[in-house]
Order: C-alpha cells, then sequence, then structure tokens
C-alpha cells in the first residue's frame, strides 16, 4: 500500500508540474477522509406509525403536527319510565228522586155527608126547604183517593194544582165576617193524630158558593206527602141566603189535586219512576305525562279497574263511556254492566286490560282520564216501595295501573335515560416527550356526539362527562374554558344532531396535552323538558357517535425522540478507521446539510457509540449523558428553510468524537430539541445529511517508515 501511495503522490507531482527537489526525503501533507454518518429525515406527520391513528388530514398543515380522527359508537335504548299508578273514588249521588207520572188524586164529599158532618138537621132527599140558615162548621172531613205511586214522599222540587168545585146547594165560606172557607191538607201520624201536609188554604177574599169552583197552585218543595191523605173542610157559610131551596143529598164538593210534571223528592218510600245518575270520575294522569296520544305496550300488564258498592236500594244499569281510550278501531271505549241493588250485595269488580290500547285522538293535551258513568234506575213494579233517599249513591273506584307505552307524542318532564359509558383507546403513538417537559397542543380540536334515535324526537338535555388519563394515569376532565363547566347541552326535538365541543369553547387541548391514551366519556341523557313535543317509539335506539377529530399544533420546549414502528431510529453504519489513521488526526469537521420546514427552533444531539444499547440508553438522558457510552455532537439551532431549499452547518469536532469508526460498525443515534411558541406549532420536516469530515496527516508514521 505505500509503495502504492508513494507512486500516486509521483504522479499527481508530475501532472501538476511540479518539479521535484534534488533530495526530497519522505513527504507529508494533509488529505481529509469523508464519511457519511447522518441521513436522517424526520416528517413530524410521520413521527408515529404508518397504522397508528395519527393521519395526515388535508387540514395537516401549517402549524399542524398532527392530525388525529379516531369514532366510538355506543348505543342505548331508549326508554319511558312507566306512569305512577293512580287512584281516584267518586260517590255517585241518585239526587233528586224523579216523581214523573204521579197519578191525580180526587177528593168527592156529598151534601148529604156533608151536612151530617157539620151537624145540619135537614129534610130528606127531595123536598123543598124555605132556606138553610147561616152556619159555621168545623173539620168536616173529605176522603181522598190513594196517592199509589208511595208510601211517603219528602218533595225537593214540584206542586200539585188544586181546584175545588162546590155542587152542593149551599155556598161555602162568610168571609165579611171572617168566618173564611179552610181546606186543610192532613194525614194521620203512627199515634193516631192528623197532621197538616201543608199550610192550610183560606179563602178570606171571596166564598165559595154553589156552582162555582176555586183553583190554586200549591209549592210542596220541603214538603211531605203522603199515601193516604185527606182534606178538612171549616169556615162558615151563608146557607141558601134565605132562599128557599130542593134538598139534594148526592150532590159533591169535588177537590182534584193534579201533580206538576216535574215533581222530584228528596227522600221517599216509594215506587221508583225510570232515571238515570250521570256523573265522571276523574283520573289525574301521571304528572309527569301530558299526552296527544300514546299506546300503551302490548306486553304490558297495565289495566284499569273499577270497583262499584252500590248503595242504593235499586239496581243499576250501568254505562261506561271513555271518550280519551281507543282499542284499535278509532271508536272510543264503551260498556254496560249490571250493578245489584244494595240489599242484594251492591258489589261489582270489573278489570280492563290495556295492553295495546290507546290514550287520546292526537287534538289535545290530556291531563286527566275521563270515566263517564250513566247508572239507569229502572222503575219498580206495582206495590214495590223502596225506601230511597237522593244522598244515596253508589261508589265508584277507579285505579289505573302503572303505564309502559309503545309510543308516545306529547310533552313530558324530563326523564333520565340509562347512563352512555364510553371508552376510546387511543391508537396514538405521540412522540417522546422529557418528562416535565413545558408544552401544549394548540390548534382546532373538536369533539362531536353524532346522535340518531330512530323514529324519536326526544327534546331534553345532554350532560357530558369526558375524562382523558395518560400512561401515568394523570387526569384531565372536558370543561367549558370560561364557567369551569362540564358541557351541559340542550337537546333538540329532531330524529337525528350533532353536537360539537370546540377547542374554541372546551380544553380539549389540555386533554390532549398529558398525551392520553384512552378518553373515557360517560354521557347522560335526559330526555323531555316538559314544555316541547316528545316523540317516543318504543324500542328505538340511541345511537351515539363520538368523534375525538384534532389537527394539533405543538407548542413546546421539549424533546422529541424519534420513532419509526415504535422503536427508536438508531441507524447502523459500516464505518472504519484504523489505528494509524486516527493516530494521523489532525481536526474534523461535521458538515451537516440540512433542511428545516417546521417554522420554529430545531436543535439536535447526535450520539455516537459502537454499542447500540448504550445509544439506546443515552438518549434519553438528556440533561446527564454519558459520556463515557457515547460521544455527544450537539448541533446548533438550525435556521428556517423554504421548500426544498438546503441549507449547510459546519460542526467542529474532536478526535474523541470519531474514536467510535475505529470498529466494524458504528451506531447513531438523534434526538431533537424543539421550541416552538404558541402562535407557532410545530409542523414540516428536518432533514439531517451529516458527513464527516476528516483531515489526516499523511507521513512516515502514516506511510511505515520509508519502505520501498
Amino acid at each position: 500500500m505505500k509503495k502504492w501511495l508513494i507512486s500516486s503522490i509521483v504522479i499527481i507531482l508530475l501532472l501538476t508540474g511540479c518539479s521535484l527537489p534534488e533530495n526530497p526525503g519522505m513527504p507529508s501533507w494533509d488529505t481529509k477522509l469523508s464519511l457519511y454518518i447522518l441521513n436522517d429525515n424526520y416528517n413530524l406527520l410521520e413521527l408515529a406509525t404508518e397504522d397508528s391513528s395519527i393521519v395526515v388530514t388535508e387540514a395537516a398543515s401549517g402549524d399542524t403536527v398532527l392530525g388525529i380522527y379516531q369514532e366510538e359508537t355506543s348505543s342505548q335504548e331508549l326508554s319511558m319510565g312507566v306512569t305512577e299508578p293512580t287512584t281516584e273514588t267518586e260517590y255517585m249521588e241518585i239526587g233528586e228522586i224523579d216523581l214523573q207520572d204521579m197519578d191525580a188524586v180526587d177528593g168527592v164529599i156529598t151534601f148529604g155527608e156533608f151536612s151530617e158532618s157539620a151537624g145540619l138537621t135537614i129534610p130528606g132527599q127531595g123536598e123543598t126547604v124555605p132556606e138553610i140558615a147561616p152556619f159555621i162548621f168545623e173539620d168536616v172531613s173529605q176522603a181522598m183517593d190513594t196517592v199509589s205511586e208511595i208510601q211517603w214522599v219528602e218533595i225537593s222540587h214540584g206542586g200539585f194544582d188544586l181546584v175545588i168545585t162546590n155542587n152542593m146547594i149551599i155556598g161555602l165560606g162568610d168571609y165579611l165576617n171572617e168566618e173564611y172557607l179552610t181546606f186543610s191538607l192532613v194525614y194521620m201520624n203512627n199515634e193516631g193524630e192528623l197532621e197538616n201536609v201543608i199550610p192550610d188554604i183560606e179563602l178570606t177574599d171571596r166564598n165559595l158558593e154553589s156552582g162555582e169552583s176555586y183553583s190554586i197552585a200549591v209549592d210542596l218543595a220541603g214538603e211531605v206527602l203522603y199515601r193516604d191523605m185527606q182534606f178538612l173542610i171549616s169556615g162558615g157559610s151563608l146557607g141558601t141566603n134565605g132562599a128557599s131551596a130542593v134538598i139534594e143529598l148526592y150532590d159533591e164538593l169535588v177537590t182534584s189535586i193534579d201533580f206538576w210534571d216535574d215533581m222530584t223528592a228528596t227522600n221517599a218510600e216509594a215506587r221508583i219512576a225510570e232515571q238515570s245518575i250521570l256523573d265522571t270520575v276523574t283520573i289525574a294522569f301521571d304528572d309527569n305525562y301530558l299526552i296527544y296520544t300514546a299506546e300503551v305496550a302490548e306486553e304490558n300488564d297495565s289495566q284499569m279497574m273499577l270497583h262499584i258498592e252500590n248503595s242504593i236500594d235499586v239496581d243499576l244499569a250501568l254505562h261506561i263511556e271513555i271518550p280519551d281510550l281507543y282499542f284499535g278501531n278509532d271508536e272510543q271505549y264503551s260498556n254496560d254492566f249490571e250493578i245489584p241493588r244494595s240489599s242484594n250485595g251492591g258489589l261489582f269488580d270489573f278489570v280492563l286490560p290495556l295492553g295495546g290500547s290507546q290514550f287520546g285522538n292526537g287534538t289535545a293535551l290530556l291531563e286527566t282520564i275521563n270515566i263517564y258513568a250513566t247508572a239507569t234506575i229502572d222503575s219498580t213494579g206495582e206495590d214495590d216501595f223502596r225506601l230511597i233517599n237522593a244522598s244515596d249513591s253508589y261508589y265508584v273506584e277507579s285505579e289505573l295501573s302503572a303505564l309502559e307505552f309503545s309510543y308516545i307524542r306529547g310533552v313530558i318532564q324530563p326523564q333520565e335515560q340509562d347512563i352512555i359509558v364510553e371508552a376510546i383507546d387511543l391508537e396514538v403513538d405521540f412522540p417522546e416527550i422529557e418528562e416535565g417537559a413545558q408544552f401544549m397542543f394548540v390548534g382546532e380540536s373538536e369533539i362531536r356526539i353524532d346522535v340518531n334515535t330512530g323514529n324519536s324526537q326526544i327534546p331534553g338535555e345532554l350532560v357530558i362527562e369526558a375524562t382523558a388519563y395518560n400512561q401515568a394515569d394523570e387526569m384531565v376532565q372536558l370543561v367549558n374554558i370560561d364557567s369551569g363547566e362540564i358541557p351541559h347541552i340542550e337537546i333538540p326535538a329532531a330524529p337525528s344532531f350533532s353536537i360539537v365541543f370546540s377547542s374554541d369553547e372546551y380544553n380539549i387541548n389540555d386533554l390532549l396535552s398529558i398525551l392520553p391514551v384512552r378518553i373515557e366519556f360517560e354521557v347522560l341523557v335526559t330526555a323531555g323538558d316538559g314544555v316541547s313535543e316528545v316523540i317516543f317509539q318504543q324500542g328505538d335506539m340511541l345511537m351515539a357517535d363520538i368523534v375525538l377529530e384534532s389537527t394539533l399544533a405543538l407548542a413546546a420546549d421539549a424533546w422529541v425522540i424519534p420513532m419509526r414502528d415504535g422503536e427508536l431510529m438508531i441507524q447502523e453504519e459500516e464505518i472504519a478507521l484504523d489505528t494509524s489513521e486516527y493516530d494521523a488526526f489532525q481536526s474534523a469537521t461535521l458538515k451537516l446539510e440540512y433542511t428545516n420546514t417546521t417554522g420554529v427552533g430545531v436543535y439536535a444531539d447526535i450520539l455516537l457509540s459502537n454499542s447500540e444499547a448504550n445509544v439506546r440508553d443515552e438518549l434519553y438522558n438528556f440533561d446527564s449523558t454519558n459520556l463515557e457510552k457515547v460521544d455527544v455532537i450537539s448541533v446548533p439551532a438550525l435556521e428556517e428553510t423554504l421548500e426544498g431549499e438546503t441549507k449547510e452547518l459546519i460542526i467542529e469536532i474532536n478526535q474523541s468524537d470519531i474514536d467510535y469508526f475505529l470498529g466494524n460498525y458504528t451506531y447513531v443515534g438523534s434526538r431533537l430539541h424543539l421550541l416552538s411558541g404558541e402562535n407557532s406549532g410545530l409542523s414540516g420536516e428536518v432533514q439531517l445529511i451529516g458527513q464527516a469530515e476528516i483531515v489526516i496527516r499523511v507521513s512516515s508514521d502514516l506511510i511505515g517508515g520509508g519502505e520501498e
């Protein structure tokens, strides 16, 4: 080799036209050895593995270092809580007892009966008398027909028209002498005494002359009528008023009572006319629901129960109508039942299954369910007298069980749905960053929840707890930047909607700045706001796509250890110097050609060792690198370059920095020190091509002591 080197030198000198000295001796000169020790290209958008979730998006430019997109889908069946059961009771009184179609009652007394009762002395039938002198009489009894419909009855409304016709040969009454004609309607009580039924009727301004009639309307409100009554007649009489007369013993004083058509009573022992009791049982619907229309789930055991206790001593034909309840044929529910009289037990129970039924017809909000009950009392037969009171009633208890709906359109009070619990495991290989380094993510980020509720449209509220965790189990919770509160979002009445939490309003960048490995979500949906219309369809799923999408810049003062495919980027270089070349060391420089399109300050350390393990170990020792294991060539700040532009940097290196080239292989690793501001995030790429130029002295020491 030495002979070859000398011959080469001679040839070079001849070619350059140099003359040799007469006694040149062994020449010496400096030459350069060029060794490429570094050829790395760090695209900061490709610091993670190709199959990671760090992707280059269309927006990943400028100050963007990471474009992150991850999505997780969760579902939860929508549910509406069953309604609260409710019970309502109603006493349905018979009310005023209908006494319609009471027959007229007549009373008759002949002149012969009258004269005998009044104590008159008169000749026989057909005889003529010169006159019948004036007289006074008391309590002449006039029998009346039986009031066949009653034993007794206390009248609440109504009365009768009384007509009295005098067909006798004498006049009745002497009002000028205050001997008024008086009529008393009486009955005999249980002690055998006569009692007035109505106040006495006195003719104070006239007499009832022979052949005349007198009529009066008598209001019976508050009076009691009896089956057997009689009239008592008293007062004075002018007789024949000085005239002669033929005795007619069979001429009559006729009394006629014609009852009014609208007679009603409060109490009676009587035959009962057919009549109806109309009333309403109102069941207050669950306060949580105002229903336009709602369908009860088919499989539900919901039911409406009726319990009736009839305290009236008559059978009831009960007709039930529930206008807001339908059973598949668009007809309002109705039914008929027979309720036994009180003396026959008077109890009735009915259960109406409601599975598959529908409440409401969609036109008005339901707050109550009205049950319209019409109880018809059949008329009693002849001589079938019932003791009855207007306050007698039948008792209805209606119970509406808990309802589970398969469909609802209406207004509901807020109802919490089951919590959606989900976690996104971030498939992100973040750049290695020195523990404790000051950095943060800046840029545009958002968490979006895309919600679909199928056919349902349920306004309400969404509360989300999103918490990010890193490998050290540090955590940051998603909050509103201004208020510090976790997100509370109003849900619109729509079958699908999106809710976006942007980094302008929420601390999403803070979540990502801890380099999370997972983000846990708890989403609580409250259905209904008590105001807006809700549409709920049983079986609909609340589908929530939780999307994390970020285009982030890194504002940092941090060391980044580039990795590829999850492994440190350590190059193995086959560069070998022999000892004589190393000993001939004069000087060395690292000529670094680089591009820096990151837009921020980038520093670098190049670590050299003949042991890959040493490089691996010391890459992380930023401040206390063991220089006995590795040599470190520090690269000062790289100037910013334009795209396609390359710059050059010369770095002086020591002999000790190249001693690793003596082995068969040299291991080269690098680490980047990034300095970027909040408004100048990390992006672009850094390319480093390092050529070591080693100047050595070619001399007899190198060539080998003058061998030929």
